[in-house]
């Protein structure tokens, strides 16, 4: 394998990622499922896997309307249904993040009329 094969091979490995072609429409859509309680208790992993799609969109930047902020936000606290560990690290993980990005202004006004 010549330098430029590994090069080139090194290149793909560290640019490929597998939440490269997320859609910030669908993991919007998929994470609806936070609704159902169903779901939230009895597919912990499943609700993991979508927050950490979320995570990706919210740490690339990815512009989020309001509304789309709330129905997140609402999306996520509905998790804390779970008894599952590892799906709370997972919440609380996503929450701190969110705050610590572009989501933050949005979180507060989500929070702001409620008594907390």
């Amino acid at each position: 394998m010549s330098c430029r094969s590994i090069y080139i091979f090194s290149y793909c490995l560290l640019t490929a990622s597998p939440f490269s072609d997320l859609e910030k429409a669908t993991v919007l859509q998929e994470c609806r499922v936070f609704s159902d309680s169903k779901v939230v208790t009895e597919s912990p992993r499943k609700c993991s896997q979508l927050i950490t799609k979320l995570l990706h969109i919210v740490t690339q930047g990815d512009a989020m309307s309001s509304s789309e902020v709330t129905e997140v936000f609402f999306g996520v606290t509905k998790l804390f249904q779970s008894s599952d560990a590892s799906l709370r690290r997972m919440i609380y993980f996503f929450i701190k993040e969110a705050t610590l990005s572009s989501m933050s202004f949005a979180y507060c006004c989500c929070l702001g009329g409620r008594n907390v």
